[in-house]
């Protein structure tokens, strides 16, 4: 069953440790208790149904339809009228049909013993009512009954519900304010789609504030026929919420004083060092506190308004240290993201530090960054998983430490940019504590931020290190520094014996027929080896399409595509289907979906192919695409399911294949520092935004389509480019240009992708064909050289600094751990070093210290 987004409610089970400091009864007295006290409110009794174990004593509504429709309505949005609404003489208590109901039931009667499949826990009557809605619009089985409720009321919706035919149903509720105006009330609710037998339905509902009455429902959308029985609305034992709390719940160390706003939950953090002030905002209410205490850390007992389920939110400072941890713990099912904590407000004059790619620095104000959810586990999202905001020099940083079903969410707030925190389900559950932490600094910016997220990475020993990757496997020596060449048509050792004679001394070699790699013979792998060259193969483990529509396909079938197995190696959802991951390019001009492999069977192809095909072909480098830019996939499949945090040690697995068990240098495709340990390079991290096709998956036609996307322009600015990845990992793994976005792809920007390059000390990369080489060998030879031999110099050496040395940013800084400090200058006006010497536009001056 999936869970759908409505102006109603949602299914989810837990009970929470939070109710052992509460101050209030487990069973509160609700606002339609007290009502009904007063006679205001008539609850009919329970008689004979089955309850939750967690309800508590008479449900507000309880109606079987034994004695008829009395007030429930159905209203429809279909163009044929309202449709029909009748008594069935037959309940879920009798045996004897399938999920899809009998020919008599369909036709409105029903065979004595009913119809039910699966039968009840006890006797229910006779009668069940049978909803047939006209046309396939939305339509409403409700009554006018409106129920006083109370913010942080728990209530639950059950029924028995049956389906036969196309469309889908809800339970659900409506909810409106003290004058009975709608009020918008977003929530989950499990949808009951296509054909099913009868089965118990129910529906968690939090009362969010605002809302003072909720009418239940029975809501759907398209055609077919729904059935329902014991219908019931009860209020669950939980803790009630404090009506006691204080205003403000404050901890502190020697560095920050932390306040939690009870009435919004937002934090305001206070740098004791800078009297800099850090205010959230809320943007939304996916949670009612029902309870909280300070001391030396802030405990928070929460009810999800989504889901009903209580959250434990700790908020706790790390010794005298500027940093805080906020861990929510939690169980049972939950069908969307959580959303906590709110995002901090970003002031005049700062800018928001988002490490996807390289690295973006973006003023808070400025307009045209858009709307975007970046996942936490992928490549094409967050390669790192942490963001800040800083004002050049003050800044917080927010780190994820539980990365794995996360991601952050930018919006804005009074056209500023505010970015939050998303906790999504792992396969439907709450499954683990959900971290993060805060850190404040006082100076240092956005260097001092990933300087913080280096501490880290190495505090957890996942950082490796060049020379240590060298070490176990010296063909690495031949990357540093070496041009990344993606040659496309015949003569690739005599094109690559020309390179040799002007001075390319170190070149990663990889053939491409059109968009996709194509394989090498034996003997000329050799002779391009035999130059002291890699050469590289480029493989994809994660991508098949239906065999029924490969004829169909505008580039036919990439061979690296392990179309074999088709269909039960394929990552498969909740619903059973396989996922659509991505799209390719169909004849006429559209798009086919294709589907993803699961990991296991990815791996267990790359086990396979990657040694086989090295008894022939001596390849020295090996390029898997996919591994870090597909996001980690949850598969439901029964012989192969996974969780993301098993599906990404499934996709390390894969890369250490070809990088520690068969010793060949290793890359991949969109870089993601979960990777980093496993791999030598990644292409595409010297930009900042990632090569999509529609619908934001992997367009496998588009590389090689040079200067086709708006991306390009953004990678090669100046003014919001920043080497974040380049300061935590620039020593650990060799960053290339994307293949669509090489140093000469574009000829306008081929001086500053060199630039850039030069800056970061990363090496180039260059697509040619014979007549590309033919025409520019000599400016591809001079840009190797300026290139490169700083990417020699700099190759294993940490990034340890980065400056902008004029506000405009048109002139930056960068220094290395060995002494190497490289400046560049990419405005239209010459800068003043000194006294003595100027750097003239798109103009570089590298100078060592050591020497």
């Amino acid at each position: 069953m999936r869970f759908k987004v409505v102006t109603t409610g949602k299914v989810l089970l837990c009970l929470l440790a939070c109710g052992l400091f509460l101050t209030g009864p487990l069973q509160p007295m609700f606002a339609a208790d007290r009502r009904a006290v007063a006679g205001e409110v008539a609850a009919v009794p329970l008689e004979n149904a089955a309850t939750s174990t967690e309800t508590s004593g008479v449900p507000f509504i309880y109606d079987g339809f034994e004695a008829g429709l009395v007030d429930w309505t159905l209203q429809s949005k279909g163009n044929g009228g309202e449709g029909t609404v009748s008594l069935e003489s037959g309940s879920y208590t009798g045996r004897g049909d399938s999920a899809g109901g009998s020919n008599a039931a369909w036709g409105g009667y029903a065979s004595a013993g009913g119809y039910g499949a699966g039968g009840g826990d006890s006797p229910a009557g006779v009668h069940s009512v049978r909803i047939a809605p006209a046309g396939d619009g939305e339509w409403r089985f409700s009554t006018p009954k409106k129920i006083p409720v109370a913010t942080g009321d728990l209530l639950e919706l059950k029924g028995w519900i049956k389906r036969l035919g196309s469309g889908a149903a809800t339970l659900s509720a409506r909810g409106c304010d003290a004058r009975g105006n709608a009020v918008e009330w977003q929530i989950d609710a499990p949808v009951i789609e296509g054909d099913a037998a009868w089965g118990v339905v129910a529906t968690r509902l939090v009362i969010p504030p605002g809302i003072a009455y909720i009418q239940p429902q029975l809501a759907g959308q398209g055609g077919g026929v729904t059935w329902a029985d014991d219908l019931s609305l009860t209020p669950v034992m939980a803790p009630r919420r404090n009506p006691a709390m204080p205003a403000q719940a404050r901890t502190e160390n020697a560095v920050f004083s932390i306040a939690v706003h009870t009435d919004d939950l937002t934090l305001a953090v206070t740098d004791k060092r800078t009297g800099q002030a850090w205010r959230q905002q809320a943007l939304r209410s996916d949670f009612i506190l029902i309870d909280i205490q300070s001391g030396k850390q802030i405990v928070m007992a929460l009810r999800h308004i989504a889901s009903g389920n209580d959250v434990l939110a700790t908020i706790k400072p790390i010794g005298d240290s500027p940093e805080f941890t906020v861990t929510l713990s939690g169980e049972g099912m939950l069908g969307s993201a959580l959303r906590f904590p709110h995002p901090f407000v970003s002031g005049p004059g700062t800018q928001a530090v988002i490490p996807r790619g390289q690295g973006i620095l973006w003023p808070a104000d400025a307009p045209s960054l858009p709307f975007m959810r970046l996942p936490a586990y992928s490549g094409e999202g967050l390669a790192m998983p942490f963001w800040g905001i800083t004002d050049g020099e003050r800044g917080l940083m927010t780190l994820l430490e539980t990365p794995d079903d996360s991601a952050v969410h930018l919006e804005r707030i009074e056209g500023k940019l505010a970015l939050s925190p998303q906790w999504e389900p792992q396969k439907g559950r709450f499954a683990y504590d959900r971290r993060l932490r805060y850190i404040l600094f006082d100076r240092g910016g956005f260097v001092a931020m990933a300087k913080r997220y280096r501490e880290y990475v190495r505090s957890g020993d996942r950082f490796v290190s060049l020379e240590k990757k060298a070490r176990d496997n010296r063909e690495l020596n031949k990357l540093i520094g070496a041009a990344n060449i993606w040659y496309e048509g015949k003569g690739d050792p005599e094109v690559a014996g020309e390179m040799k004679a002007l001075q390319f001394d170190k070149v990663l070699w990889n053939h491409v027929e059109g968009d996709t790699q194509a394989a090498l013979g034996p003997e000329a792998i050799q002779q391009i080896n035999a130059l002291g060259y890699l050469c590289g193969r480029s493989d994809l483990f994660h991508q098949v399409v239906n065999p029924e529509k490969a004829e169909h396909l505008a580039a036919g079938l990439d061979p690296r595509w392990p179309q074999s197995i088709w269909p039960d190696g394929l990552v498969t959802g909740p619903d059973g289907e396989w996922v659509r991951g991505w799209k390719a390019k169909a004849k006429d001009g559209g798009w086919i979906d294709g589907a993803i492999v699961s990991d296991e069977a990815a791996l267990s192809v790359a086990r396979w192919r990657i040694p086989t095909v090295l008894k022939d072909s001596p390849y020295g480098a090996w390029l898997i695409d996919g591994v870090t830019s597909l996001p980690w996939q949850e598969d439901y499949h029964q012989r192969h399911p996974m969780t993301r945090s098993q599906s990404r040690q499934s996709r390390m697995n894969l890369l250490k294949v070809a990088s520690s068990e068969l010793k060949r240098v290793t890359g991949s495709v969109g870089g993601h520092d979960a990777a980093t340990p496993f791999v030598h390079y990644f292409e595409g991290m010297m930009g900042v935004t990632p090569q999509a096709g529609p619908g934001g998956g992997v367009d496998s036609t588009a590389g090689g389509k040079a200067g086709s996307q708006p991306a390009a322009a953004l990678s090669a600015d100046h003014r919001y480019g920043i080497p974040l990845w380049e300061l935590v990992h620039h020593d650990s793994v060799l960053s290339y240009w994307r293949r669509d976005e090489g140093n000469n792809s574009l000829p306008e920007q081929w001086e500053k992708r060199d630039l850039f390059n030069i800056l970061y000390g990363t090496p180039p990369l260059y697509t040619l064909d014979r007549d590309g080489w033919k025409k520019d060998k000599q400016r591809l030879a001079e840009s190797y050289q300026k290139v490169s031999s700083v990417a020699r110099k700099v190759g294993t050496a940490e990034m340890t600094d980065f400056r902008f040395l004029t506000p405009d940013r048109s002139v930056q800084q960068s220094v290395f751990a060995n002494g190497v400090t490289v400046t560049v200058n990419f405005g239209s006006h010459a800068y003043t070093i000194n006294a003595w010497s100027e750097l003239k536009p798109m103009g570089y001056l590298v100078t060592d210290t050591k020497k």
